[in-house]
């Protein structure tokens, strides 16, 4: 009599226990078969599923590091010295522009806030009068304009210390204090004299009235860096707000 049963298919071996490592056969699923549309239906054909990090459109970069959390390194630094937001008198001297940065830092300042409210003159960090009486009034105190003309303008500082009462000091710096330090004929005091001229009576009134705030740091700005024999003007007295007695500053 003819067997009829069917054939056992044959079993694998089993993985051998020493040697080599097993590895079973790798095996690719099959592409889905589409589906035959009938007339009028839009066939939508499935997105591929991406196997690896390779087949995704990398991040915008500079260098191989994502621009959104680059730091700031050396790198960077050489890569900015020469643009226009550099300081020309620093631009393209990557040490110096790294002192500004870390002077900077000291004000609480960013890199790039660092290189444009820090100048260096002649060797020496000079902050923006904008910097001073952004300081100054961080601090809790006010620094704000008194009386602006082209002749003249003056800076008001009131104190606000705690347990004392509010102290109120002035300084005027005037056109005749701008020749005498040599910087009336510049561009800036031409055009803009009761501009430049509150400036210099704020930064004045800063490093008089506030050197606490300031702290160790000299402040001095561009043109009085630049003018080595310029003694700048004395202060002028100041008034008790509450008993109205002209006090010394």
């Amino acid at each position: 009599m003819t067997d009829e049963r069917l054939p056992i298919p044959s079993l694998p071996a089993d993985p051998p226990t020493t040697g080599r490592r097993y590895k079973p056969a790798h095996t690719t699923a099959p592409e889905p078969t589409p589906i035959p549309a009938t007339a009028g239906e839009r066939v939508e054909t499935p997105e591929p599923t991406p196997t690896s990090l390779a087949t995704t459109e990398p991040a915008a970069d500079f260098g191989g590091t994502d621009l959104a959390t680059a730091p700031f390194t050396w790198k960077t630094l050489h890569a900015i010295s020469r643009t226009d937001l550099v300081p020309k008198a620093i631009r393209g001297n990557t040490p110096a522009i790294l002192a500004v940065i870390l002077y900077g830092r000291e004000w609480d300042l960013g890199p790039m806030e660092s290189l444009q409210l820090i100048d260096m003159i002649e060797g020496s960090p000079s902050p923006a009068a904008q910097l001073l009486v952004a300081k100054v009034c961080a601090a809790g105190h006010e620094l704000f304009p008194g009386e602006i003309t082209a002749d003249s303008a003056t800076a008001v500082l009131i104190r606000h210390d705690p347990g004392l009462e509010p102290r109120r000091h002035e300084y005027t710096f005037t056109m005749a204090d701008a020749q005498r330090a040599g910087i009336a004929g510049k561009h800036n005091f031409k055009t803009y004299p009761g501009v430049m001229l509150y400036w210099r009576a704020a930064s004045q009134l800063a490093r008089f009235a506030a050197p606490d705030v300031l702290g160790p740091s000299r402040a001095y700005l561009p043109d009085e860096l630049g003018s080595a024999d310029w003694v700048g003007p004395q202060p002028q007295a100041t008034v008790d707000t509450v008993t109205g007695e002209i006090v010394e500053c």
